[in-house]
């Protein structure tokens, strides 16, 4: 493979030269490289990062489960909006609701939350998933946002 360049510049050793080490900067740099983890080791995932996530999959599965209730999220409507509605349909689940709605909030627009807030989301979103489908929805005209 390198067998042409080196008799193309065999003539010129100085051109020979700047060709081996440039040969040389490149495999150590692909060495590196291949050394280099890539993608995320689960062990290296922060604690912040995990509340973050188990405060997102709490609130993914409640809406997944109140769109399968018939309650879907609005295009214009903010998550505390949609669980604040979800509420009005369901009263005894507006305590859950609201509790994973202050955990969510953060979460979405870029702040954090604690262990414990993360505790309570995933607590509130199997409430709200116990809750729901044992429970006739109030009936009312509240499925768009006023």
């Amino acid at each position: 493979m390198y067998l042409l360049p080196v008799l193309l510049l065999a003539p010129h050793p100085l051109a020979l030269l700047a060709f081996w080490r440039y040969m040389q900067f490149h495999q150590r740099a692909s060495k590196k490289k291949l050394a280099q983890p890539t993608g995320l080791d689960t062990d290296s995932v922060s604690p912040v990062h995990d509340h973050l996530h188990r405060v997102r999959a709490a609130y993914a599965r409640t809406e997944a489960h109140l769109s399968a209730q018939g309650l879907t999220r609005q295009d214009a409507e903010t998550p505390t909006e949609y669980l604040h509605r979800a509420a009005q349909q369901w009263p005894n689940l507006s305590a859950p609701l609201a509790t994973l709605g202050a955990a969510y909030g953060p979460v979405r627009y870029g702040g954090g939350v604690s262990e414990g807030q993360a505790d309570q989301a995933e607590q509130s979103a199997t409430l709200i998933l116990q809750g729901t489908p044992a429970e006739d929805p109030v009936s009312s005209d509240h499925s768009t946002i006023q």
